[in-house]
């Protein structure tokens, strides 16, 4: 934990009071504490709601100010820095992800994930993932609308880190190892046929916003048939379900939908 003077402010409602802020924080995945009047004053302590995210910025205290704020971050060898301005602060929480604040205008500012989102972090962004499932046959429309509803969008894929995890996902939630699918944006322009390379099979743009590269779209991870078993153009995308002997995770499927969907990906961007 480290101990400076500063000042909180967050739009989260929720936090509590503890004797001893500081070892409450170091036991708690996202918590920031703070004591107004130190030293004989009941520290309150900013930590993640059950369900929306947690988001706080921190400044460093006008004069005459004497709050103290402490931050659990993780320091490179376990050594103290000269200026607590030199630290990047960071620290794994108990879903073994890495939260790091951000630093903005003279500002650090954190947000988390809302609870059951999964954050990931893209090249220039951080974004939150959730699976949806819905009713077999969603059409693609519905599942966009059902993400807008979540203040979110139909999100796309930007690793084979991200493409795995979601297929990991596909088959949690329909208890099944026969072909189930969670829909994508992004819809290709051009025909394709079997012999063309992955490449020329995957150009297309995703269409949400927050996902800038195709590069989860390898040999190994994408089975993209260009046409269906009845002859029907497949230009949409989707995330299969993990399945014994399947190593591929992206698919090509009809923009018309079929049974086989039965969920979507929805997400959004942190430090908007």
């Amino acid at each position: 934990m480290i101990k400076f003077y500063g000042e909180i402010t967050t739009t989260n409602k929720f936090s509590l009071q503890a004797p001893n802020g500081v070892q409450f924080c170091y036991k708690t995945g996202i918590c920031v504490a703070v004591s107004e009047c130190p030293p004989t004053a009941r520290w309150v302590v900013h930590t993640l709601q059950e369900e929306g995210g947690l988001k706080l910025s921190l400044s460093e205290a006008a004069s005459g100010v004497n709050n103290i704020v402490a931050i659990k971050t993780v320091l490179p060898d376990r050594d103290c820095p000269n200026n607590y301005t030199d630290v990047d602060f960071k620290f794994p929480s108990p879903d073994g992800d890495i939260h790091s604040w951000k630093k903005v205008n003279g500002l650090w500012k954190f947000e988390s994930c809302k609870k059951g989102w999964k954050r990931f972090g893209r090249s220039n962004k951080i974004v939150c993932i959730k699976p949806l499932k819905l009713n077999a046959g969603v059409l693609k429309e519905q599942a966009a609308s059902e993400c807008v509803a979540l203040n979110a969008v139909l999100v796309g894929v930007e690793t084979v880190a991200e493409s795995v995890w979601m297929s990991e996902q596909v088959l949690n939630l329909t208890y099944s190892t026969t072909d189930h699918a969670f829909w994508l944006p992004g819809m290709r322009s051009n025909p394709c046929s079997q012999s063309d390379s992955i490449v020329y099979k995957s150009n297309f743009n995703w269409d949400d916003g927050l996902t800038d590269t195709r590069a989860a779209f390898t040999t190994e991870n994408s089975d993209v048939s260009c046409l269906g078993s009845e002859g029907e153009d497949e230009r949409c995308w989707a995330i299969m379900n993990k399945k014994d002997g399947r190593t591929a995770t992206l698919f090509d499927v009809a923009c018309g939908g079929s049974a086989v969907m039965q969920g979507a990906f929805c997400g959004y961007k942190l430090y908007k």
